[in-house]
């Protein structure tokens, strides 16, 4: 499936993807109602990480948002392993090969949605670890289900905080160590690829203030993926 989000397209209606958030972006993004989006993203610059097909990129624009987003680009090794030559699994090169397509098919599904809505919001493909001073300062980041896919989740919050005057919007999956404040290992093995850690709300609320980030407010929210719902956080935290 290339759609990660599923979208509203006008010349091809409505194309099914993984996360349905149509309608629910405010709360999804930690907003209490789209009006309160619409005030605070209003004239401000977006730095969003791993915008996918772009559902929330195009809401933002909507909203009156500036966005530029990063995206890992198809030429980019995923950290489906550790840099360990023993710990390479037997299929890690199909794996890679899959990884390649699927990000060339999310790319292409993000630029048919940027011509069908007009829109202006650029994308880099790069790693997330690492944004560009020449991208200039961002009054909010925003960084969805990104950080799980990475083994090194807490420098994409260090790159974004640098550059971020004012909030950062974390979401993620709601572990069920949600009460606690480590991460959940998920690579139990090297059958699984698609995630390193779950990072539970509160922990994702101490790294945030440890950077600058201290005034964050937690909201819990269930949306619907492949049909099923799951529960989800939202994290934004501000400079006090």
């Amino acid at each position: 499936m290339p759609f990660y989000h599923t979208m509203d397209l006008p010349s091809f209606g409505t194309i099914e993807g993984f996360w349905d958030l149509r309608g629910k972006e405010a709360g999804y993004l930690g907003f209490a109602s789209a009006r309160e989006a619409e005030m605070e993203l209003a004239g401000k610059r977006v730095l969003e990480s791993g915008p996918a097909s772009g559902g929330l990129t195009f809401y933002m624009e909507r909203c009156g948002a500036e966005v530029v987003s990063t995206e890992a680009p198809d030429s980019y090794r995923m950290e489906y392993r550790w840099d360990i030559p023993s710990c390479v699994p037997p299929d890690f090169e199909k794996r890679v090969a899959e990884s390649k397509a699927g990000l060339r098919a999310l790319h292409n599904s993000d630029w048919l949605c940027h011509k069908e809505f007009s829109s202006r919001a650029k994308i880099y493909y790069r790693s997330a670890y690492e944004i560009p001073g020449a991208f200039g300062t961002f009054d909010i980041a925003t960084i969805g289900c990104v950080l799980l896919h990475n083994k090194s989740p807490h420098l994409i919050l260090e790159g974004a905080a640098r550059v971020t005057r004012r909030s950062i919007i974390v979401i993620e999956i709601l572990p069920p160590n949600a009460d606690q404040e480590g991460m959940l290992f998920l690579r139990k093995d090297t059958s699984f690829y698609d995630g390193w850690f779950h990072w539970p709300p509160k922990l994702t609320v101490k790294v945030l203030k440890s950077m600058g980030f201290g005034d964050s407010k937690v909201t819990i929210h269930t949306e619907m993926m492949g049909g099923k719902p799951y529960q989800l956080y939202t994290v934004t935290a501000s400079r006090e």
